[in-house]
């Protein structure tokens, strides 16, 4: 096409009429200003703890940093003032013909080149136009530049012009931006910026939510040819959006102690949180709370979170846990706790938290949006972590600082929270390298944590003091327990110590059984011969399914009408692992115990689990983990136990680990270590025994071989922690993710990301035909996928991404069609699925 010279007149005109969104058809300009409304109606009413932080980084109001982030953001789709964006084959074919023919006139390739993004675009044409204009200084114009051309997380690069298009495009873009800088009208632009990190991750957050909302169908902005006209309706419509979203806060309660919160007697206060309420006006940055479990870290840490919250001026926090059974179980204790202070019910964020509260799970429809994912992170679910109170897996905030698509928005919805942390110690050497890096970037976020656990190794402690604080601990670790160790404001190292909630003793009885289900079944028979309550927990399903199996033939065979039995594991579908859990916290969480029961269980009661039994029977683990195993049993004081059963009684499995999985799953030099613990001791006393116990455990025995065989594997788990998480933050410096490889650049929005090393996992939805049939012709009905989740299970195997389905709610899952009872899921997995066992893999079938 011939390009003419064309007057300022047409390209003023033209430069307004420019498309941001094409169906239906929005001018750029117009989308830009929704984007740039949309992020200070965010700060002023969702996040004012944010708007704080950047304030005082800038050194200006909070109404001058109001208006500077609203302009940045604004400014982000500058670069679709490009012929390669404007010309784009079905959407240039769908503008009105006035356009068409402007764009004509102008010139350009027309077509549609997958190499060009937009966003890397506009990062080029704002820093040169930054600095071109002394508007920013060369390094916070360099970083807001580039926060805008990752904002999308695509791979790509700007794409040449001819010299005159280029000119008329180029006139077009300074029209446009002059036009922002009108409608937010900022009166300073920063002279100083104390950390670029904070600015950095901040407007990353800021601009992919402000994007999405502003691209929601129901975004609909009154239009003016008034550029300051339309400004206004677009305030307006955005301040809306936020508080229709749901972004809009509570009030935290305003209790002046503990036992206020809980409408306790302050006089039976237990050790850990009368120390806590006695130190919480130092309004610790960092704490980590140690004691025995049932001694009351929960309630401890949730009064120091809504404190914590006052003295920063923060607006809610986010309890994270090891699992999702243990998160749904705090997630009942935190509306219990919260619903008389009119708090509105906890967001709950894993997994399978679809499986405990019922979402809307309608798709949001956008308007011209390039990322699907962005409406559905505005479903109650998906927006759990920007909520004002949420409580669900660790994982969840893991990920703020993994290489996963849109990670921001994670820490986004941290920065206006306090971050606790529960059974900190329980995380292997990847997932701690991980969690390390988060507490480094809570640091530069202002964000406060509380860590919980019986069992810290010292070792693992200084690693988390020296992410949070930057620094070498220069203090001793103190070898008392129960221990409060506390970071102040000005960086300062306090380690307090308090007595015991309560001493027990535990008799220890090592049992050779470790390979041996059969006689394992018989002990624990033997053990409940009088009554009582027993959990027998091993540590693999496999194991568990097997001498749950026994127990029932044995019990059929004996008569056992009075014995109760009950299998609980991990490898359940959705909907029966919801009804074995409630009837397991029912049965032991309460009063009214069974009079004799065994529950068969593995590692999904060890921690955390509000449940009490008479007995405990477990295969060999580590001793930090028994001790957490130990915190299941005698748990509360008003059980009424058989008259057979006078002290809490531990049977440990040990045998030869070569032969058994366990090797596999924990470090043989721990396990060989704990077994000689166990032999040396005929008694564990908690919680004299912890300190010494886990010392003794994990320290190292000359040369053993064991030894550096553990050290290189946490050594590896630890390289593979860094090769997946962002880089550490830095005052003059802002990473990246562009600069990295993307682990999203398929259509998973998690694929090659995961937060805990382990076989790779697919979500199975185990299906008939009937219910393959029903899905696929009313995809719509609420009760159709509500019965297709309740099927869904978590399977250690690979299925490719394109087997699996590509859109709705079952996004990511596969359906696995049932045949002859076995459900295949590739050529060398299949499983049979049983109410009452679970799912048993079947190989080669």
């Amino acid at each position: 096409m011939e390009e003419n010279q064309i007057d300022g007149s047409f390209l003023n005109e033209t430069a307004m009429l420019l498309w941001g969104k094409s169906d239906p058809y929005e001018p750029l300009l117009h989308h830009m200003i929704d984007v740039g409304a949309c992020a200070e109606a965010y700060l002023r009413k969702a996040n004012r703890p944010l708007l704080k932080l950047l304030s005082e980084n800038f050194h200006m109001s909070e109404v001058d940093t109001t208006a500077f982030i609203g302009y940045v953001t604004a400014c982000h789709d500058i670069g679709k003032a490009h012929p390669s964006f404007q010309l784009k084959g079905d959407a240039f074919a769908s503008l009105p013909e006035n356009i068409k023919s402007r764009l004509k006139a102008i010139g350009g390739s027309f077509g549609f080149s997958a190499n060009f993004r937009h966003e890397k675009y506009s990062k080029q044409i704002l820093y040169e136009y930054w600095i071109r204009s002394n508007l920013m200084d060369a390094n916070l114009a360099l970083a807001a530049a580039s926060v805008i051309g990752d904002h999308h997380q695509k791979s790509g690069s700007s794409l040449p012009m001819t010299s005159k298009v280029e000119k008329n495009y180029r006139y077009m873009q300074g029209v446009l931006l002059e036009e922002v800088k009108k409608a937010f009208a900022p009166s300073v632009f920063p002279e100083r910026c104390d950390d670029l990190s904070l600015f950095g991750e901040g407007l990353n957050g800021i601009l992919i939510l402000s994007d999405w909302l502003a691209s929601n169908e129901k975004f609909n902005v009154q239009v003016s040819d008034d550029t300051s006209e339309y400004a206004k309706n677009a305030f307006r419509v955005a301040k809306n959006t936020v508080e229709a979203v749901g972004f809009v806060k509570s009030r935290l309660p305003d209790v002046n102690g503990l036992a206020e919160l809980y409408d306790w007697d302050a006089r039976y206060l237990r050790p850990m949180q009368k120390l806590v309420d006695q130190e919480v006006s130092k309004a610790p940055k960092l704490t980590i709370i140690e004691d025995s479990p049932g001694a009351g870290k929960t309630e401890a840490a949730v009064f120091l979170a809504v404190k914590l919250c006052k003295s920063y001026g923060k607006d809610g926090f986010y309890f994270a846990l090891p699992t999702a059974a243990t998160s749904n179980q705090m997630w009942e204790r935190l509306n219990n706790i919260f619903s008389k202070f009119s708090i509105p019910e906890f967001r709950l964020m894993h997994g399978m938290a679809w499986s405990v509260v019922q979402d809307d799970y309608k798709e949001n429809n956008q308007k011209g949006s390039e990322d699907e994912i962005g409406p559905e992170w505005l479903r109650p679910m998906r927006k759990a972590l920007l909520s004002q109170f949420a409580v669900g897996t660790v994982d969840q905030v893991m990920m703020s600082v993994m290489k996963v698509r849109f990670r921001p928005l994670r820490m986004l919805g941290l920065t206006d929270k306090v971050l606790v942390i529960d059974e900190v110690h329980a995380y292997d050497a990847y997932m701690s390298e991980i969690i390390e890096r988060l507490l480094a970037w809570c640091r530069t976020l202002h964000i406060p944590v509380i860590l919980l656990s019986a069992t810290l190794p010292d070792e693992k402690k200084k690693e988390f003091l020296k992410a949070y604080t930057g620094l070498e601990i220069g203090v001793p670790i103190s070898p008392g327990y129960p221990l409060l160790t506390m970071v102040d404001k000005a960086g300062n190292v306090i380690q307090k110590t308090c007595g015991p909630f309560k001493k027990t003793e535990y008799s220890l009885h090592i049992l050779p059984l470790l390979n041996d289900l059969e006689k394992t079944a018989d002990k624990a028979l033997e053990l409940t011969e009088n009554g009582g309550n027993l959990c027998l927990m091993m540590n693999t399903v496999k194991d568990a399914q097997g001498v749950y199996r026994i127990l029932k033939r044995k019990k059929q065979i004996t008569d056992g009408s009075d014995l109760e039995l009950l299998l609980y594991h991990a490898r359940f579908t959705a909907g029966d692992r919801q009804r074995i859990e409630k009837l397991c916290l029912d049965r032991y969480s309460g009063k009214q115990r069974p009079k004799r029961s065994i529950l068969v269980c593995t590692q999904v009661v060890e921690q955390s689990l509000d449940v009490d039994f008479d007995i405990l029977m477990t295969q060999l683990c580590p001793i930090d983990l028994l001790i957490q195993r130990a915190g299941r049993e005698w748990r509360h004081d008003y059980s009424v136990r058989p008259e057979s059963i006078t002290v809490p009684q531990i049977y440990v499995l040990t045998g030869d680990i070569k032969k058994s999985p366990v090797g596999l799953i924990y470090y043989p030099y721990i396990l060989h270590k704990t077994e000689k613990w166990l032999e040396a001791n005929k008694v564990l006393q908690v919680p004299e025994d912890v300190r010494p116990a886990i010392a003794y455990v994990y320290s190292q025995t000359g040369d053993d071989p064991e030894y550096f065989e553990k050290f290189l594997s946490e050594a590896q788990m630890k390289t593979s922690g860094e090769s997946c998480e962002i880089d550490e933050p830095m005052a003059d410096e802002y990473y990246l993710m562009e600069n990295e490889a993307l682990l999203s650049e398929d259509k998973d929005e998690y694929a090659g990301v995961a937060t805990r090393l382990s076989r790779p996992t697919t979500r199975v939805v185990l299906c008939t035909d009937e219910m393959i049939e029903e899905y696929r012709n009313n995809q719509c009905l609420q009760f159709i996928i509500n019965r297709m989740l309740d099927h869904s299970i978590s399977l250690d195997c690979d299925v490719p991404y394109d087997k699996r389905e590509q859109k709705g709610v079952l996004k990511g899952m596969y359906l696995a069609q049932e045949g002859n009872g076995i459900y295949r899921i590739d050529d060398v997995c299949a499983v049979r699925y049983d109410s009452e066992y679970g799912a048993e893999k079947i190989r080669g079938n």
